[in-house]
């Protein structure tokens, strides 16, 4: 019975290594401006042997360029109706080149589902505890499987090197675009200044 116990105890912590090695994995793609579905598929299987009632999850990808401008892929077998989120885990993703940051959010049917994966991945991505949000804001509408935001993040992007091109360093370019937004918003004025240069 001990014995049992033992072995089943070493595949549960077996799991966060695992999902922890699929993290790493996703954090490489997001450094190469983009993200593989299999490491999704990967991540989702590992969440479901530890978190039964895992139901998806969200990826956000933050830039010090565009800040205004964040990058978010939700991942879901389906539309998930905020109703039947019961729990949610927010967690960073280290690792990524500055200034780029990025969080994971997942969710799951189970209130408290994620309480006993808190320590373990901590202990397996090397995170200060402190920095993972066990209780987040629940989501108000619906998880659509999807990417959002992606097309408005190259954009505004591409604007800022027309503006480095000019001669604006980093800072002095987003003070630019940030005036140039006043009237609209970030991605509004991107594009305008695009259309501006045929770009």
């Amino acid at each position: 019975m001990t014995v049992r116990a033992t072995r089943g105890g070493a595949r549960r912590r077996e799991v966060p290594r695992t999902l922890a090695a699929d993290l790493r994995d996703l954090v490489v793609d997001l450094s190469a401006d983009g993200y593989n579905r299999t490491t999704l598929a990967l991540i989702e299987r590992e969440l479901r042997r530890t978190v039964p009632s895992i139901l998806g999850a969200s990826v956000t990808l933050d830039t010090a360029s565009a800040p205004d401008v964040p990058v978010v892929v939700h991942f879901a077998s389906r539309a998930l109706d905020p109703q039947e989120i019961g729990a949610a885990l927010v967690l960073p993703l280290p690792g990524l080149p500055a200034p780029r940051t990025a969080r994971i959010t997942l969710y799951a049917t189970q209130p408290g589902a994620f309480g006993a994966l808190v320590p373990e991945l901590a202990r397996a991505l090397q995170l200060d505890p402190r920095t993972m949000d066990p209780e987040p804001p629940l989501p108000s509408a619906p998880v659509v499987p999807r990417a959002d935001g992606l097309q408005d993040f190259n954009v505004v992007n591409r604007a800022l090197g027309v503006l480095l091109n000019r001669g604006h360093t980093l800072d002095t370019a987003r003070v630019e675009l940030g005036s140039r937004a006043e009237q609209s918003d970030l991605t509004a004025a991107a594009y305008a200044l695009l259309a501006s240069t045929n770009h």
